[in-house]
């Protein structure tokens, strides 16, 4: 005699249904989180390796602190670090979606602004290098040098943070009005007596 094999009924196929939909529902927001995390931390990787090459350059070039867009003279500043440097992706965040010819002369997401220090070496003892700012991620990166970016050109792209490497070699991801204290630059106070 042959057994009968009974398959699921509308009603147990429809919960099933139900049931795998509300898990989706629940996974998708989880990975485009885990998806902008992994980006953010990119941009992070590529931002640290600037700062080491900028230190790197530094400690070759009298404590001078490269800019990482171009500079009032119109040379790639992209040649100071890339001795340090191997691929060229580290000048590239990850959720940066401008196109070849939005990036202008040199194709960049990080640059130095108005108030980067130029130096390590400013004489006397350091304070605040956890407060001094070295590069930040900017849309204006590529077209114009520090001098002509200032906080605002800023661009948030990851969740209305931006990624920021400071002097003294950290990084932050923070929202785009709160990492910069004052309305204008200050340079780290020296006190050396």
């Amino acid at each position: 005699m042959k057994k009968r094999i009974q398959g699921f009924t509308l009603i147990e196929l429809l919960i099933i249904l139900v049931i795998v939909g509300f898990l989706a529902a629940l996974l998708v927001p989880a990975m485009r989180s885990t998806r902008e995390q992994a980006h953010a931390l990119d941009c992070m990787n590529n931002m640290k390796q600037l700062v080491y090459a900028a230190f790197m350059y530094a400690d070759d070039h009298d404590g001078v602190i490269p800019d990482v867009a171009p500079n009032e003279t119109g040379t790639n500043p992209n040649l100071a670090t890339s001795n340090y440097i191997d691929d060229e992706d580290v000048y590239l965040c990850p959720r940066d979606t401008r196109t070849a010819s939005q990036f202008g002369t040199f194709k960049t997401s990080y640059t130095a602004w108005q108030g980067t220090i130029t130096t390590l070496l400013p004489g006397g003892t350091i304070d605040g290098f956890s407060e001094c700012i070295l590069y930040i991620e900017s849309d204006l990166a590529g077209k114009y040098g520090r001098v002509d970016i200032a906080r605002d050109d800023a661009e948030p792209r990851h969740n209305g943070r931006t990624i920021t490497a400071y002097a003294d070699g950290h990084l932050s991801s923070v929202f785009l009005g709160s990492f910069i204290p004052g309305d204008e630059p200050e340079e780290p106070a020296g006190g050396g007596d």
